[in-house]
């Protein structure tokens, strides 16, 4: 009398090895998407977050708000010699678009970049910036380095480091 065996056919043996390498190069396939999403995240957010893309990235409406991670660091602000903008102090006072000297800065004033500026970690530019920012971008002055100012001067007649949040623009 023959009984029944609980081993596998041979067919059966191999259809499994042929499933288990499929999903291993589906597994594959995926960490390398993932790899993608996330190197273009990274850059979308940080060197585009005012850009449609930038938002959709952020996965919010406000980019401002998503990319919290990277809201504070430094940024330098210094005037000309003839009170005109320098190309080192690309950033103005809101409301208004007003261009007062360093020295008259007060903490809780908000700035708006005219063109793509340089947020760092410290206020030296020996340090590598965190990301650029773009113009129209708006920030609060949360401190106000003025021990540094005069040993940073390029051509101008005032300037410093300013520790800064971004933050929405004024309407």
């Amino acid at each position: 009398m023959d009984t029944p065996s609980n081993t596998p056919s041979a067919s059966t043996v191999q259809k499994l090895i042929n499933f288990i390498h499929a999903l291993a190069n589906l597994i594959k396939s995926l960490g390398a998407i993932l790899g993608f999403i996330t190197a273009a995240y990274a850059v979308a957010v940080n060197y585009f977050p005012t850009s449609a893309i930038g938002a959709l990235f952020a996965g919010a409406g406000d980019p401002f708000v998503a990319t919290q991670r990277f809201s504070e660091g430094f940024l330098y602000y210094e005037v000309g010699r003839k009170g005109e903008q320098t190309s080192y102090g690309k950033l103005v006072v809101l409301p208004g678009g007003e261009l007062p000297d360093f020295n008259t800065l007060t903490e809780g004033l908000v700035l708006q970049a005219t063109d793509k500026v340089y947020l760092r970690p410290k206020p030296t530019t020996d340090e590598d910036f965190i990301r650029v920012l773009g113009k129209g971008q708006c920030f609060t002055i949360l401190k106000i380095d003025r021990e540094l100012a005069a040993g940073e001067l390029r051509n101008a007649k005032n300037g410093g480091w300013l520790r800064v949040r971004e933050t929405t623009c004024p309407q």
